[in-house]
């Protein structure tokens, strides 16, 4: 927004009727280059991506594929295109940097979350999350697009952790399908062992490879039958489900996953979920999102946030007690934990 309000300024509102490139071209000579340059290495990322796409998904389609493969071929143009990190157009060899300016045990790796990427939705007893039924029941409001396939990680999880090896990742954030582990949402109708073998196999082929297993306990994929049983995280019944989910996850893969995250981006999971309705389950009011079937902006994004601090803060619990993830740099890993955790909290809120 800023940057438009300066092109206002230099172009008297007539920004609009401008390319992109021109826009930024004008802005690099205002602000001493720097958008100019990042959208240049855009444009070259957007290469690299439908490149990549071309070869692993769909070889007659243009486009870009999922988040994934986005952040690998992004990373793979700022590590590996001399163009891009070397050439002179993008920035000043004395003012750039390389690993060996990050401290040691600095962690360069990709990331995305387990219901854009997995696909496999009705295979290895997986349950149905909110997202599914939202996806389903209104095409409309997901751009007539669902996650029932992705990019097939669930049975290629082997060939993307080549690829991240392939690019020096050092990292790999990845999240736990609540309904791949409990498939109805609640521990006392069933662990699904399928669901446990899958995320072993996952962290055993990430450490095989040298590649550091982070994992993310929640990123939105709220059961569907705790929505319908108590409106998921309209509840405070859901904070005892969720301490339970993370309790076996803690106890299945603690000894060899160090870093946690409990929940992923809660501010937009609350306001995109129940305020402005545009992520699911899509509750809002009607002055917010005429789309909306039901909801009460202003309101529910409240309860949501607090259920979901409640969550984090019965996770962490789960963890402290959890006797699989007790080693002697316990507390270093728990810090780690907590402090990213809750910095995403006070950023977002």
């Amino acid at each position: 927004m800023e940057a438009f309000e300066k092109l206002e300024k230099v172009w008297g509102g007539t920004y609009g009727k401008v390319s992109a490139m021109e826009a930024f071209e004008k802005l690099e000579k205002v602000w001493g280059g720097t958008y100019g340059k990042v959208y240049r290495a855009r444009e070259k990322a957007m290469g690299l991506i439908v490149a990549l796409k071309k070869t692993r998904l769909h070889e007659d389609e243009e486009g870009v594929p999922p988040t994934t493969l986005c952040d690998i071929s992004i990373l793979r143009m700022l590590g590996r295109d001399p163009h891009i990190v070397r050439g002179k157009r993008s920035f000043d060899k004395k003012k750039s940097f390389g690993r060996a300016d990050f401290p040691q045990g600095f962690l360069f790796g990709t990331a995305s979350s387990a219901y854009q990427y997995e696909g496999a939705v009705k295979e290895g007893s997986r349950g149905e999350s909110m997202w599914d039924t939202f996806a389903r029941k209104y095409p409309e409001r997901n751009c007539h697009s669902n996650a029932d396939e992705t990019i097939d990680f669930y049975h290629r999880y082997k060939e993307d952790i080549q690829r991240m090896k392939d690019i020096n990742m050092d990292s790999f954030r990845f999240s736990i399908s609540w309904v791949r582990i409990l498939p109805h949402g609640k521990l006392s109708k069933g662990v699904n062992k399928e669901g446990i073998r899958f995320y072993n196999e996952l962290i055993d082929e990430l450490l095989a490879n040298g590649i550091t297993p982070l994992a993310t306990l929640f990123h939105w994929d709220t059961p569907q039958a705790l929505e319908e049983e108590y409106g998921g995280f309209l509840s405070e019944n859901i904070t005892m489900d969720f301490r339970d989910f993370a309790n076996i996850c803690f106890e299945e893969f603690g000894d060899r996953v160090k870093l946690w995250l409990t929940i992923n981006e809660p501010w937009v999971y609350s306001v995109g979920g129940y305020d402005a309705g545009r992520k699911a389950p899509g509750r809002a009011s009607k002055y917010m999102n005429d789309a909306a079937t039901a909801g009460k902006s202003g309101h529910e994004a409240y309860i949501v946030s607090h259920n979901l601090l409640l969550s984090h803060a019965e996770a962490v619990e789960a963890f402290r007690n959890c006797h699989n993830v007790r080693t002697t740099n316990l507390d270093k890993h728990m810090d780690q934990t907590i402090n990213h955790t809750v910095k995403m909290l006070l950023i977002n809120i």
